[in-house]
């Protein structure tokens, strides 16, 4: 580190030099949720995301599925990804029902996912899922039905659950590979380190196999589920894992639970209000008492906890039992957090609460690019209103990082949401509580320097220092005076981990000589 003549007497023989020509170099970026062993499932499936394609009718859909049905023979169920909330912005306001996908797709299971919080499949998935009209809701889930009683093929939240086997068909290489180019395109976006929330042992076992092989090109966290998942509730306790666990790329880092559903799929748990827009179904995935007991058992154990609450009721939720598990035990420095928390209503109570408890928010960014007006129809203004409130939670002290939750929504971009944070412009034009704005310095600081803390890395990344690890992003142009529009689709010349070069840019960037 330092100016050139104190740097260039340094470099050893045959060490790589490499000029910038005006470019500028940054930490790298941190994403910290997403959801990469999830979506990268190693089969083909058939990609109708309108963030990705011009899908603009029901029929466009079913056009898609039409054309690509035989896309993959071998799997029993044509894996179908469509984007969240993706019926508010179809012509017809609506998801395609059970009869159009019986029709588009005859005689072959289909299962349409919305996002990860609810599917719609045909009539033969619902028996190749052994689901009947009198087949009783899940707990943290239901099975739609018309007046009659009938399935209509739509699945919300736990009800999906029976689909998940049949996501995961293709080799475990092919899975692997999948997991290998999903990190790699994020590095594209000078990402050098994701926090991945997992949810079973296939998805841990892929990422040590490609630590092993040296195929990993960025450094992972894992967050295990312990709820809702094929790990068990106490398994992580029972192994006696402790946080940090691993090695430099890939290492242990915590539990997720989920309280409440997705707002996605309008199931999030808020305090009912007036003039409610219908067709909100408030699920509570953990019930309290169950919340209360393995907050205090994974804190007592020393283990990090991630718990997902977007409405207020279920943020309250964690928010009591991080208070029962903290009171007189508040020395640890262990960096609990509450996914989601941070988009909506953050009222001075709220945000007194969790500071006090030594909490972190860990809001989405992503949310307002792609969904603002979406969440303004189905939660409501009084929910909606002052929303993403990043200017506030830096000036209450908290260190403001960000997670995209994807990809399965869209893809990871740290870029992309330290833009939005800064434009506060939704995708559409929608522009969201301009107030709440914060800067560029701010907001790159929250995708480096106060993810790596996060991550309980910042002794070895999130700042460019002698003595820590060259996780590095060079962008082509200034992100410091870029505009939000301008950095959010800033291109990324290189990106380092380690010192390694993981990612180049496949074709000089214009105006600019490579080196």
């Amino acid at each position: 580190m330092g100016r050139r003549e104190d740097v260039v007497p340094a470099v050893s023989p045959g060490a790589r030099v490499v000029e910038l020509a005006g470019r500028v170099v940054t930490p790298g970026l941190v994403d910290t949720h997403t959801h990469l062993g999830a979506t990268a499932t190693g089969s083909s499936f058939v990609d109708c995301r309108d963030f990705y394609r011009p899908i603009k009718t029901v029929d466009d859909l079913l056009e898609i599925l039409r054309a690509e049905s035989d896309s993959a023979p071998d799997q029993e169920l044509l894996h179908v990804m469509a984007s969240p909330m993706q019926e508010f912005r179809l012509q017809e306001r609506r998801l395609p029902t059970l009869a159009e996908l019986d029709d588009a797709v005859p005689g072959r299971a289909v299962a349409v996912r919305f996002g990860g919080h609810i599917s719609v499949v045909n009539s033969q998935t619902l028996k190749l899922l052994e689901i009947s009209d009198s087949t009783p809701d899940p707990a943290g889930g239901f099975i739609a039905r018309d007046r009659r009683g009938r399935a209509t093929g739509v699945l919300h939240e736990r009800a999906q659950l029976p689909l998940r086997p049949y996501f995961l068909e293709g080799s475990f290489e092919e899975y692997k590979t999948s997991i290998e180019s999903h990190l790699l395109g994020a590095a594209a976006r000078g990402v050098t380190a994701i926090h991945e929330m997992v949810t079973n042992a296939r998805e841990i076992r892929a990422y040590q196999e490609l630590e092993r092989e040296g195929r990993l090109p960025l450094r992972v966290d894992l967050i295990v589920r312990v709820i809702e998942s094929e790990i068990s509730k106490w398994a992580v306790l029972e192994l006696g894992l402790q946080g940090g666990f691993g090695s430099d790329m890939l290492r242990f880092a915590g539990i997720k639970m989920s309280i409440d559903g997705g707002f996605t799929g309008r199931m999030s748990a808020w305090t009912p209000i007036d003039g409610e827009p219908c067709g909100n179904h408030p699920v509570i995935r953990i019930e309290q008492d169950e919340l209360d007991e393995v907050v205090a058992a994974y804190h007592d154990a020393g283990i990090r906890i991630c718990v997902h609450a977007i409405g207020d009721r279920a943020a309250d939720m964690v928010l009591h039992s991080y208070e029962k598990a903290l009171i007189g035990d508040d020395s640890r420095d262990l960096r609990h957090r509450i996914e989601h928390m941070g988009n909506w209503l953050m009222d001075e109570t709220r945000i007194r609460r969790t500071k006090a408890l030594g909490v972190t928010p860990v809001p989405n960014p992503a949310f307002m690019y792609y969904l603002a007006n979406e969440a303004n129809q189905t939660l409501g203004s009084p929910r909606t209103e002052g929303s993403f409130p990043f200017r506030q939670l830096l000036d209450a002290g908290f260190d403001l990082t960000f997670g995209a939750d994807s990809p399965i929504y869209w893809p990871i971009d740290p870029l992309r949401d330290a833009a939005v944070a800064i434009s506060r412009r939704a995708i559409d034009g929608t522009e969201v509580a301009l107030d709440q704005a914060i800067t560029n310095y701010e907001s790159l600081t929250a995708v480096t320097a106060s993810s790596a803390w996060l991550g309980f890395s910042e002794r070895t990344s999130g700042t460019i220092e002698a003595g820590k690890f060259a996780d590095l992003a060079v962008f082509s142009g200034d992100p410091l005076t870029a505009d939000g529009d301008t950095l959010r689709s800033m291109p990324i010349v290189a990106t380092y981990v380690g010192g390694r070069e993981v990612w180049s840019a496949p074709t000089p960037t214009p105006g600019h000589d490579r080196a």
